[in-house]
């Protein structure tokens, strides 16, 4: 079973089990709370974790914002590293607070109970877990019937989306099949925070991130790793390796010198090590548009036989901004000698994530 085959039999369970705990809660009151989600609600990370850190000891959020975390043991950390804001469903008071909120703030599709009926009676915001790069869900050139018929819950799940501009208001719409009016724009929370941890990278450290992939072998394993070693070797930088949550990553067949694989056991959360690196490479990621926003260079690495584009692909404005670097100038070894010299590409990205408008803010009050 596939990447995607897993995944969308994960979401149907999670619909049919989410539905009925929704039909539960449907008669309850809502509160003036707002619990907070990530990636199948075990995770700390993503824009729901920078949104939340933001807001949880402020006075006005007193008592109002929560984290769902059913991991046993990172809520454990969790509690102890900020306090009694982290709950769980397996917990009657946890439940009650989950189906008694009044709003979800969600880093994924997934609800803390997923299905039909999770916006009822509530003010559900989508966050996403980075800014659209490349196309996805309806965007897609090729989608199953079971991807169609589960984003078409979309509009019945979340009020509100958030778009990082205004060029994404258009992507996040069609993308999620929601109407262009529901998206408000602002700046992701993690960019925010981002930009106020940012500093001057130190010289030597570049970041492989790709994207996620349904079967396919990752682009970087098809060059000479001995070659790229030796460049990295040359320009005295080492390439650290951060595969995606969902890629069945293939593992290094043998060490090397300058290219090592990127902790998450040490580093968990890469917002918190952007300026760790001097630049970024990647095929598709929506980390390029971090990277861009932060003035960070970008190198896209692409393979002529690569199907992804045709079953994937980038949108066309960010497709013509690709296409005219790729066209000019495909050269990973001058980019790894001199990446600060490589930042035209991220300057004409950088419209996809404005300034902060203060719209999350108002969406709470």
């Amino acid at each position: 079973m596939n990447n995607r085959q897993r995944y969308t039999k994960q979401r149907l369970v999670s619909v049919i089990v989410g539905t009925f705990f929704n039909l539960v809660g449907m008669a309850l009151p809502r509160y003036s709370h707002f619990v907070f989600c990530s990636s199948h609600t075990k995770d700390f990370s993503y824009d729901a974790k920078y949104l939340f850190l933001s807001m949880f000891k402020k006075p006005s959020y007193a008592g109002r914002v929560f984290f769902l975390v059913n991991d046993a043991r990172l809520r454990a950390i969790l509690v102890d590293q900020y306090g009694p804001y982290f709950i769980t469903t397996s917990s009657v008071l946890g439940f009650w607070k989950v189906v008694t909120a009044k709003g979800w703030v969600c880093s994924t599709l997934e609800t803390p109970f997923n299905g039909f009926f999770a916006g009822f009676r509530r003010k559900n915001l989508h966050l996403g877990h980075g800014t659209l790069f490349k196309t996805v869900g309806l965007t897609e050139k090729k989608q199953s019937f079971l991807k169609k018929a589960y984003y078409r819950l979309n509009p019945t799940k979340f009020y509100r989306w958030l778009a990082a501009s205004g060029n994404q208001v258009e992507k996040v719409a069609s993308s999620f099949g929601v109407s262009p009016s529901s998206v408000l724009i602002d700046e992701p929370p993690r960019i925010q925070f981002s930009r106020e941890h940012l500093k001057q990278p130190p010289r030597g450290s570049l970041l492989y991130a790709p994207t996620w992939r349904k079967n396919k072998k990752d682009p970087l394993f098809r060059l000479d790793l001995e070659d790229i070693n030796n460049v990295l070797k040359s320009s005295r930088r080492t390439l650290y390796l951060k595969f995606h949550p969902m890629f069945e990553q293939e593992q290094l067949k043998r060490s090397y010198s300058n290219i090592v694989a990127y902790s998450a056991f040490f580093a968990p959360d890469i917002y918190q090590e952007m300026s760790s690196f001097e630049g970024l490479i990647t095929d598709a990621s929506s980390l390029a548009l971090d990277f861009a926003a932060l003035g960070l260079p970008v190198f896209i690495l692409t393979n002529p036989d690569d199907d992804f584009a045709e079953e994937v692909g980038f949108f066309a404005d960010i497709g013509m901004i690709i296409q005219r670097f790729i066209n000019k100038n495909n050269d990973l070894s001058g980019f790894m000698y001199s990446p600060d010299e490589h930042k035209e590409m991220s300057k004409l990205l950088t419209g996809e994530i404005g300034a902060a408008t203060g719209k999350l803010d108002a969406f709470f009050h």
